[in-house]
């Protein structure tokens, strides 16, 4: 009998592992957690956050430090170059009939560059850009990008999980990255992972968006092409029809290849000495 109920409870849980999305590394996460976040990492106490948010979040030192947190806690801010508008845009809801907040909001932001000097300070007042010219903050959870470092890791650990033998990493330390044998797999493994692809939904074009920051992944013409070949490939297995996908959607479009190539080159060079 108690055979019987594993077996039914394996039956249960394989079935579940396949209709239902894994995390993987995905992170998804709402503004007001990621604030809550940040006021835990700096003492303030649920009450005095929530007269802040109240508030409007009022120009002091303590929300400046939050907001920058915040920011920085959802990947929209990079102290080198200031706000990801792509990244960004996902938290914020414009108004159905407002027309104008994009241009208002661009604005808004050149106007803080040119005047504000300060971290702190501009993260506020860019925030504070959004928050009064864009839309209302959005409560729902949004998928998180990588920084720089945690995409290097993701490449890294997709190729090692795919077993790329030294001699191939060394080809896409060259440049030679589309065509070699094992690239299709390890792809797929660094976007099932990352988020970007998933075996229910397949490609997840807004993720790649949010990571990447390129109109062009967002056009009908984009749109239609991964759907064609979609169609075209519904019999192959995932990572055949993801690599057809990346290669003639994608792949001149998003800088993909040269961030494998870059990264590649710092870990094992381009010496092929021993591949022959």
């Amino acid at each position: 009998m108690r055979t019987l109920i594993s077996v039914v409870l394996f039956g249960l849980l394989s079935i579940s592992t396949v209709q239902c999305r894994l995390p993987h590394y995905t992170i998804f996460k709402s503004f007001p957690q990621a604030l809550q976040e940040c006021a835990e990492y700096l003492e303030v106490s649920n009450c005095t956050l929530q007269r802040y948010v109240e508030d409007s979040y009022p120009n002091c030192e303590i929300v400046k430090k939050l907001l920058h947190c915040t920011l920085l806690n959802l990947v929209a801010w990079k102290e080198d170059s200031g706000v990801e508008h792509h990244v960004m845009v996902s938290f914020f809801e414009p108004a159905p009939q407002d027309t104008c907040y994009e241009n208002r909001t661009a604005e808004c932001v050149r106007n803080v560059l040119a005047t504000c000097q300060d971290k702190l300070s501009q993260a506020y007042e860019v925030f504070q850009c959004y928050y009064r010219q864009y839309g209302n903050i959005r409560e729902s959870k949004q998928w998180i990008p990588n920084t720089a470092n945690e995409f290097n890791e993701l490449i890294s650990l997709a190729i090692e999980l795919a077993n790329v033998p030294r001699c191939e990493r060394i080809q896409y330390a060259r440049g030679n990255i589309l065509d070699q044998p094992s690239f299709a797999r390890a792809f797929m493994i660094g976007c099932v992972r990352a988020g970007y692809y998933s075996l229910q939904d397949g490609v997840y074009l807004s993720s790649f968006y949010t990571e990447f920051g390129v109109p062009e992944v967002l056009t009908k013409q984009t749109e239609e092409c991964v759907a064609a070949v979609s169609r075209q490939y519904c019999d192959s297995d995932h990572t055949t029809r993801l690599y057809h996908i990346f290669k003639k959607c994608l792949a001149d479009v998003l800088p993909t290849l040269s961030l494998v190539q870059q990264l590649q080159a710092q870990e094992v060079g381009t010496d092929l000495c021993g591949c022959e």
